[in-house]
């Protein structure tokens, strides 16, 4: 329905453009009447209210599948040209360096073991430069 009204009322204020705009002066003016300069200043902020809510909503319900399918291909070709992180000191991912972590988020994603939290379904990435660059890919798989 909120799809629905954002188009109709995109196709209202176009509508009201092509009614009511004039030219004058030797077609060199535009002239539009008040009414409805502010039909069409309103009612374009409501639809793009709505149309905003709109991505809201789709990148909620689609967001996580399409980040999911991304990384996965992206681990997928990473894997054949980087060798997979080995921790052969049994290191905490607090006492990792930024490399180390960025090496396993690049190998082996964000569902490694590596990074599971103390919580069910929490990721834990050792520091704030490789849980940044998590956002950042799921910002650039999103685009």
């Amino acid at each position: 329905m909120l799809k629905d009204f954002s188009t109709m009322l995109a196709l209202i204020i176009n509508f009201i453009m092509v009614a009511t705009i004039t030219r004058t002066n030797n077609f060199k003016d535009i002239y539009m009447p008040e009414a409805s300069k502010y039909l069409i200043t309103y009612g374009g902020l409501i639809q793009g209210i709505s149309s905003g809510m709109l991505i809201i909503f789709y990148l909620s319900a689609r967001g996580g599948l399409i980040t999911k399918s991304k990384w996965r291909s992206f681990v997928k070709e990473n894997a054949e040209t980087m060798a997979p992180f080995e921790n052969e000191d049994r290191l905490d991912l607090s006492e990792m360096s930024i490399a180390m972590t960025h090496h396993i988020l690049m190998t082996k994603g964000p569902d490694a073991i590596e990074f599971e939290g103390d919580e069910e379904g929490t990721r834990n990435f050792g520091n704030a430069y490789t849980k940044l660059e998590y956002y950042m890919y799921n910002t650039l798989f999103f685009i």
